[in-house]
């Protein structure tokens, strides 16, 4: 009977032990046979239809699913079948689609390739592939990133959002079941450019948002309790789980789908739920999981289908008492309502504790995942070591069978031990060979020479592989650690982690020092821990081979030696943390004494300077000392129990050679071990020291490293601006203190038009020009802008695009080491000759550049000879900003420090450019003579409210003017 008059049910049993290489093979076989059409559907049916997994890049593993494909694959198969304009394909309904892309820990770029294909195929425009997915029952998507610490996950966080917005706008978007985005950092987004989207999925079962830094600290940043709005009503399962979430609103749960079964909220930072009665907004919820948070308060009155709701270890500190409580909430079910809720609240101090060593073990996991990177160097550095431990603790061995060799004697004893006899022993060559391990003396000792010089091999390996990890580590460190704080924003630098503000000096301490304690931590410190734990494991293993009764008697030593490394690196982590933030407090002090030196010498200050230098030395000190003490107690009886042990086991040594039991030779084999062993255990604590130590500069490091900006660098829209400046109801103060700065603020700046805003000091003149800039946020209100796409709020713009057309030109420049050249194409550096030239020609300092030395190339900055003037810098400035051309020019008393005759030429030059070109020139000035060219004058008052706003002719016509006021005054000269 031929194939084709099969059964269809008979050809499917067939088929489903096929894989999809013979289902290809029997498609291309059947493709010339035109009564295979029925076949050939049920081929397609087997290799299209059921579930279709769609995975990112060549899985390293076989294929563990009969359709799994990759998304070249996938496409190849649409793009060449003939069956589908035959429309055998057109037949096939696939029941679930799943995109599952998970990323390989060292294939960062590969992934984001393959994101990016997934989005072209969602976007194909191929009819084939659309068609196919419209026919699917139900779609899941499965993206997991697995970022690691030293990676910008700026294009991956950018792709991702794409695709959701991709998704939102498709057709798929309504069978769309399963949709789990894990470890991306998506929460640093503004979320209200992504969150919104979820309630396209109208479909949606199960979300995961796990691990994306999702916050509840940070309104701009996310709206977590908003963004439970757009939640579709199918919703049953929800996932915030491993994010840096610290309170739970009531309105969250308001929002949340009544439909939603299961909560995880495991591992955040939650402090306070707010207390709410959660059978009114989520009455069908059955698990709330909150495990490893730090506090919850939750309402009695919970809703009536949960079983569990899951508070597993938090503690709560109640200051008022002073005591600490931990509580443990379980639910429980009784068997005849099996709705009844018990929760039982207990004080158990053990609580603490596991708390505490949880917390200590995510802090070492948070450490050893800073060399992620360097594992494969790590492995083979540990090889290496592994060797050299190896051919080290051979040697006790090899020495005692030496020294047995040479001792012709033999001890024994009688029944009685009365009587003991020494006899002697022939050497010779039977003898030779067992002590040898049945070598030759040639033979043995041809052999350790081959033994040594693969251990010298391996230990320069060790040492050069663990220096390589060291210092990538530490470049690593550092160039991520200066990219992340170039990115922040101005309230790092005022408040930031620290609530007190970053400094420049604890900045650098940070990237020089705690990057160096890190290295330390993770390299050779890691060797040393690995080689203590071989010696300890072989020489304790050899010991109980020389003599187990010995061994016995040593083991006496390692607990209290145990305890005391415990209590010692406890004690040396904190101390560690405390010295290096007095060491970044010496080098803030440093820095501010060093660039204010004239001032100092000028005031006479030089000793109240060094007196208050030397407190802040002695912090150090008396830390240090601290530590000191500490390893004095520390290392001093470790060595006195040491000693003691060594006594005493050559003590009971002694007795055993006496009795028979062992020779001379195991017993200085043993001794040895013992002291490969005793300093293993010393070595262990050694190594849990340097751990701490590298945790406490982790912890400044990781401040700086989670800290996100307000205001991020490169999300947005991109705009060419033109048109009108808009301050509407603007409120403002700064973060680093309360006074208000602005008050419901309104300023209308008109394109091309060139202002000037004037003002007693401390009126907010400059600050307008921080707001435009976006150094800062509003309190509330809105700046907008004229763009290509109408007037858009700033804080809908791309910053780095946003300031890319925008020219700031302070009163005090900073002129960076290097050339002139250098400074002046700092913003555009694929500047032509032509447009430095003009640059320099409209910034008036052509002539003083061609009397230097070298010209354009002369060297400037604190660490060259040649020294600018203040006018010189302030006409650099100028020549660097200018050279970009940008569309808005902010001077904040920009040419306050050049004499009268280049400040007329410069304005001249900025007037031409504001007519012929339309900038808009916003100056902020005291200048009488910068003044008097504007078209019109701001006027702002104590308070920072505008007073007065017109031209120049009017405002100093007018005698009652607090234009003239402010002359009289001399505010304005």
């Amino acid at each position: 009977m031929s194939i084709f008059k099969l059964p269809n049910e008979l050809v499917l049993r067939v088929l489903k032990y096929l894989n999809n290489e013979e289902v290809d093979k029997l498609i291309k076989s059947y493709k010339t046979i035109p009564s295979a059409s029925p076949i050939m559907l049920l081929l397609y049916e087997r290799l299209f239809g059921g579930t279709l997994l769609i995975v990112n890049g060549e899985p390293r593993v076989p294929f563990k699913h009969d359709y799994e494909l990759t998304v070249d694959s996938f496409e190849d198969k649409m793009m060449d079948s003939e069956e589908y304009e035959n429309k055998l394909f057109q037949k096939i309904r696939p029941n679930i689609i799943e995109f599952r892309f998970t990323r390989h820990h060292s294939d960062y770029r590969r992934y984001i390739s393959d994101l990016s294909s997934l989005l072209h195929l969602i976007d194909s425009p191929n009819q084939r592939i659309q068609e196919y997915f419209e026919r699917s029952f139900r779609i899941n998507i499965h993206i997991d990133s697995h970022l690691v610490f030293m990676e910008n996950p700026d294009s991956l966080k950018s792709i991702i959002i794409r695709l959701l917005l991709g998704l939102s706008k498709h057709s798929l978007a309504g069978k769309i079941r399963n949709l789990t985005v894990k470890a991306s950092e998506i929460g640093s987004v503004y979320v209200a450019q992504w969150s919104q989207l979820f309630k396209y999925f109208t479909a949606l079962e199960f979300l995961d948002l796990s691990g994306n830094l999702l916050r509840s600290n940070y309104e701009e940043y996310l709206d977590v309790w908003g963004m439970s709005k757009k939640f579709p009503d199918t919703l049953t399962m929800l996932s915030f789980k491993n994010n840096m979430l610290t309170y739970i609103s009531k309105d969250f749960f308001m929002n949340l789908p009544k439909s939603l079964k299961y909560l995880d909220m495991n591992e955040n930072d939650i402090e306070i739920i707010e207390p709410c009665d959660l059978g009114d907004y989520v009455p069908k919820l059955q698990i709330l999981s909150l495990n490893y948070t730090k506090l919850c308060v939750l309402s009695p009155k919970s809703p009536p289908l949960l079983q569990q709701v899951r508070f597993n270890t938090f503690t709560s500190s109640t200051k008022r008492t002073g005591t600490t409580k931990a509580k443990t909430y379980r639910s429980s079910e009784d068997d005849s309502t099996k709705k009844s809720k018990t929760y039982r609240s207990s004080e158990d101090d053990s609580t603490s504790t596991n708390t505490k060593k949880a917390s200590l073990f995510k802090d070492v996991i948070k450490l050893l995942r800073l060399a992620k990177p360097e594992t494969k160097l790590l492995i083979f550095a540990i090889v290496c070591l592994a060797v050299t431990s190896a051919t080290s603790m051979s040697l006790p061995l090899i020495i005692g069978r030496i020294i047995d060799t040479a001792n012709p004697l033999k001890v024994s004893g009688d029944d009685d031990g009365a009587k003991e006899e020494v006899e002697k022993v022939e050497e010779d060559e039977e003898r030779t060979k067992r002590l040898f391990f049945g070598l030759s003396q040639t033979q043995f000792f041809s052999a350790l020479g081959v033994l040594f010089t693969v251990g010298s091999f391996a230990n320069f390996g060790r040492i050069y592989l663990l220096r390589t990890v060291g210092e990538r580590l530490v470049a690593r460190l550092r160039s991520r650690l200066f990219s992340k704080i170039l990115a922040q924003d101005a309230y790092f630098f005022d408040v930031g982690p620290s609530k007190t503000g970053m400094k420049t000096g604890d900045l650098i301490s940070r990237i020089a020092n705690d990057t160096q304690v890190i290295s330390k931590s993770l390299s050779m410190n890691i060797s040393d821990g690995m080689r203590s734990i071989i010696s300890g494991v072989v020489g304790l293993s050899m010991m109980c081979f020389v003599s187990w009764k010995l061994t016995l008697c040593m083991s006496l030593m390692f607990p209290p030696l145990i305890l005391m490394s415990f209590f010692y690196g406890r004690k040396i982590k904190a101390l560690s943390k405390l010295i290096q933030e007095n060491i970044g407090a010496l080098t803030k002090a440093t820095e501010e004494r060093l660039n204010g030196v004239k001032v100092i010498q000028s005031f006479a200050q030089q000793r109240g300077m060094v007196h208050g230098y030397n407190k802040e030395i002695k912090e150090i000190f008396n830390s240090s000392m601290r530590e000191g003490k500490l390893s004095g107690i520390y290392y001093s009886t470790n060595g006195f129990i040491g000693n003691v042990t060594m006594i005493g086991l050559l003590f009971i040594g002694t007795k055993l050679i006496g009795m028979g039991e062992m020779s001379i030779g195991d017993l200085s084999s043993f001794m040895m071990y013992a002291i490969y062993t005793g300093s293993s255990v010393f070595g262990l604590g050694n190594f849990y020291t340097e751990l701490m130590k590298g945790i406490g500069a982790a912890e400044r490091i990781f401040d700086l490293v989670d800290y996100r900006p307000k205001i991020p660098n490169n999300l947005g829209r991109k705009y060419k601006l033109h048109g009108d400046i808009t301050f509407k109801d603007v409120n403002f103060s700064y973060p680093s203190r309360p006074d208000v700065i602005f008050d419901n603020l309104n300023l209308h700046i008109r394109e091309g038009e060139n202002i000037c805003i004037v003002g007693p000091s401390g009126s907010g003149k400059s600050t307008i020009g921080e707001i435009l800039l976006r150094f800062y946020d509003v309190n509330s209100g809105s700046v907008s802008i004229g763009t290509s796409g109408n007037n858009v709020q700033i804080k809908d713009l791309n910053l780095n695009n946003y300031r890319d057309q925008l020219g700031y030109v302070q009163q005090e420049p900073l002129l960076f080491s290097g050339t002139i050249k250098e400074n002046v194409v700092f913003g555009k550096e694929d500047a032509t000759d032509t447009e430095i030239e003009e640059a320099l020609a409209l910034s008036h300092s052509t002539a003083f550049i061609r009397n230097l030395p070298d010209g354009l190339e002369t060297k400037i900055g604190a660490s060259n000879k040649t020294l600018l003037s203040g006018g010189q810098k302030q006409r650099l400035s100028l020549a660097r900003t200018l050279i970009k051309k940008p569309r808005i020019l902010i001077l904040d008393e920009a040419t306050s420090a050049l004499d009268s005759i280049s400040e007329e030429e410069v304005m001249k030059n900025l007037l031409g450019l504001n007519r012929e070109y339309g900038i808009t020139i916003i100056s902020i000035a005291h200048r009488l003579s910068t003044i008097k060219n504007s078209d019109r004058i701001i006027v702002l008052d104590q308070n920072g409210n505008i007073t007065e706003d017109g031209p120049f002719s009017e405002l100093n016509n007018d005698p009652n003017s607090k234009f003239n006021k402010l002359l009289i005054k001399n505010e304005l000269e």
